[in-house]
């Protein structure tokens, strides 16, 4: 128990520069300082994907009051929602229902709502459709064919690979049909990829929270549209697991083998 407490203690000292907070007062805060510098962000509340139907009502409510205080401060911001959150691994109907009610929520204040899917095709596909939203696929090939299939006016992309010259090609030619968000904690790939774009109105790259403010600005000054994913939350593990680079694991390793080689150390001292 002590060694995980550390490990936790390790993980959350790498990742919490990629989180605004706990609570949806730190998420506030930090979105009005990127504002204020012009940077747009996309809101996501870390909550584990819930294991009945009260858990997934109540991870749709803080999402309506966050688009109410979103409203309410007049801020440049939306909402990134995965569909698991909301009940996809349980029920498609009330996944559909809480989305629902998310989307007119964000409809009548006027916040954008991005639902980020995995494998629920007939839902997002669902949802597409409605004003307001936009839909987030995790890898290129599924935004190609979600694209083919129904041409939507708005896109992102997760990468979590690198891309090599065709998967370039292929971002241009999507951002060609649609307007095209680009995420990804490879920071190296997405300023190539800027580099590469020639700034297109409709391509647009989100960093992670943590991402350097001042190259934001820098990249904002020249015309590229930027924005920041800025995650909230207690149950920020998995995001971490998740989000985490391999670098990152690999500091993590790194410490527990120094830690536990110094508590060998302390052992043998203590025997003497």
């Amino acid at each position: 128990m002590e060694e995980d407490s550390f490990v936790a203690k390790i993980v959350h000292r790498l990742i919490k520069k990629h989180i605004a907070g706990n609570t949806m007062s730190s998420a506030i805060k930090k979105t009005k300082q990127l504002n204020g510098k012009g940077i747009v962000v996309s809101i996501t509340f870390l909550s584990d994907a819930p294991k009945d139907l009260s858990k997934s009502s109540y991870i749709t409510a803080t999402y309506s009051q966050l688009i109410r205080e979103i409203s309410r401060l007049g801020l440049k911001a939306s909402l990134h929602i995965p569909l698991e959150q909301l009940g996809a691994n349980i029920s498609k109907e009330a996944t559909l229902a809480n989305a629902r009610k998310i989307v007119e929520f964000g409809n009548k204040y006027g916040v954008f709502v991005w639902f980020e899917a995995e494998n629920n095709d007939n839902i997002i596909k669902e949802l597409a459709s409605h004003k307001g939203v936009g839909i987030a696929l995790k890898d290129l090939g599924s935004a190609l064919l979600f694209s083919s299939k129904n041409k939507p006016k708005t896109l992102k992309l997760i990468l979590t690979n690198k891309l090599d010259e065709k998967g370039i090609n292929s971002i241009k030619k999507l951002a060609d049909k649609t307007r095209l968000v680009v995420l990804s904690q490879n920071d190296p790939m997405i300023e190539k990829l800027i580099k590469m774009n020639s700034y297109k109105k409709s391509l647009i790259f989100e960093f992670q929270l943590g991402y350097s403010e001042k190259k934001l600005g820098k990249w904002a000054k020249k015309g590229v549209g930027v924005g920041v994913y800025l995650p909230f939350g207690r149950d920020w593990v998995s995001y971490a697991l998740k989000n985490m680079p391999a670098g990152y694991m690999h500091s993590i390793a790194s410490s527990l083998l120094v830690e536990k080689e110094k508590r060998g150390k302390g052992g043998k001292n203590e025997e003497k």
